[in-house]
């Protein structure tokens, strides 16, 4: 499962949902996302990425952007992916 570090900045529009903002490589980012697609450690998970440049990958967030993107560039540190193995510890 892949998962990109997230950072709450406000409440939704609806009342299980929160603002987001992720950071992308042309800035900052919001969208909201539903409160049980966030993982406690902060991060929401994404699709695999779709490419890489620079350091950075192109990624699928779980909703559309505040400026209409379902696809963004973020820093390949900002995703970590992680089993989804239940007995992983």
């Amino acid at each position: 499962m892949n998962l990109l570090r997230i950072k709450t900045i406000g409440s939704g529009m609806h009342p299980d949902e929160v603002l987001v903002q992720v950071e992308t490589r042309s800035g900052p980012e919001q969208l909201p996302v539903f409160l049980d697609e966030i993982q406690e450690d902060n991060f929401v998970r994404i699709g695999f990425p779709v490419d890489t440049a620079n350091g950075h990958l192109l990624v699928e967030l779980p909703s559309e952007t505040a400026r209409g993107s379902w696809r963004v560039w973020v820093k390949r540190e900002d995703v970590e992916n992680r089993s989804s193995d239940p007995h992983r510890s």
